[in-house]
């Protein structure tokens, strides 16, 4: 957990006024901090642009590429990348299907990201999402000041976790009224 004190203010987490979206996705780490390092996002590929390449090369070459991407933690390790730098969740599973790699696959990998990094995942169908956040001492952030709503606790919702994500969208270090939008 961050050393910092939530300020006191509370207000509800609420989504763009258009209306309520089927699915919202809350991703929350139990711990505050993540590692930001900056590694380099890297990944393997066959270059289907060779003059000498014909359609069974350039399938194998792919199949080859999703061979490896499922291999081990493949998938994890680029996706653990890719989070470092601030990809969106969305653009890092637009990327991984071109590649090829089957939407399982993607779930699964993401579900040991999130278990290793200690991250819970939430989906609300329906309103009120039967929580409410607060903002960190800088203004940033939206951290779970109380959980209203019992069937939340059950599924691991936490009090001063921080809000990490919603519909696939980074919003950890955001400020608290972009994140209320």
């Amino acid at each position: 957990m961050s050393d910092e004190p939530a300020n006191e203010s509370t207000e509800p987490l609420q989504t763009p006024s258009s209306g309520l979206q089927q699915s919202t996705t809350v991703s929350t780490p139990r711990h505050a901090e993540v590692d930001e390092n900056g590694a380099n996002v890297k990944t393997n590929s066959t270059d289907t642009n060779s003059t000498n390449s014909t359609t069974t090369n350039t399938d194998t070459g792919t199949k080859d590429v999703v061979k490896r991407l499922e291999s081990g933690n493949r998938i994890v390790s680029l996706i653990k990348k890719a989070e470092q730098k601030r990809v969106s969740k969305r653009k890092i599973i637009s990327f991984l299907k071109k590649k090829g790699v089957h939407e399982h696959k993607i779930i699964e990998a993401y579900s040991v990201f999130y278990k290793d990094e200690g991250f819970y995942e939430i989906t609300f169908n329906q309103r009120p999402l039967g929580f409410s956040v607060i903002m960190d001492t800088r203004g940033k952030n939206a951290i779970v000041s109380s959980v209203q709503d019992e069937s939340n606790e059950k599924l691991g919702m936490k009090v001063a976790s921080r809000v990490y994500e919603i519909n696939g969208k980074r919003v950890d270090d955001l400020k608290h009224k972009e994140i209320l939008k």
